[in-house]
């Protein structure tokens, strides 16, 4: 085949419809199963649910520094970005989002204060309701 014919390149020969059969559906690149979809959508249920429980602690147990750094930080901004929008040190920035580590200990920092919310007996039942549905869901999917 010359390079002028038309059915050089492969993306044109896949033109001829007769040739379509040979792939099958679910090698396509975007290809989502029922079980793909059916976890996709519980995990979805969950984070709805856990995104506005989340933002209640977030803005309950923060500090205003801690929460305008976390603002910027879930924008995408850099933490040298977010240290000059704040006027203050990227180190700063680095130990409001992760803590400082003291005596082989985490000290500190925005996650690590809702990872510890969230594991209180206090939590909010409606969040470990709506992880507990989505385990069973994604488990109930992958052993279909």
């Amino acid at each position: 085949m010359s390079p002028c014919n038309p059915y050089f390149f492969w993306e044109t020969t896949l033109r001829k419809p007769e040739l379509w059969h040979v792939f099958p559906e679910e090698k396509g690149l975007w290809y989502e199963s029922t079980k793909d979809q059916q976890i996709a959508k519980a995990r979805q249920e969950f984070f709805e649910i856990a995104w506005e429980i989340i933002y209640q602690i977030m803005v309950d147990e923060l500090t205003k520094k801690q929460w305008d750094v976390l603002r910027l930080f879930l924008m995408g901004k850099k933490q040298q970005d977010i240290a000059a929008i704040l006027g203050i040190a990227q180190s700063s920035v680095s130990r409001c989002l992760y803590g400082t580590r003291r005596r082989d200990k985490r000290i500190g920092g925005i996650i690590q204060k809702i990872q510890k919310t969230l594991q209180l007996e206090g939590c909010p039942r409606e969040l470990w309701i709506a992880l507990k549905r989505y385990e069973l869901v994604r488990a109930r999917a992958l052993t279909e």
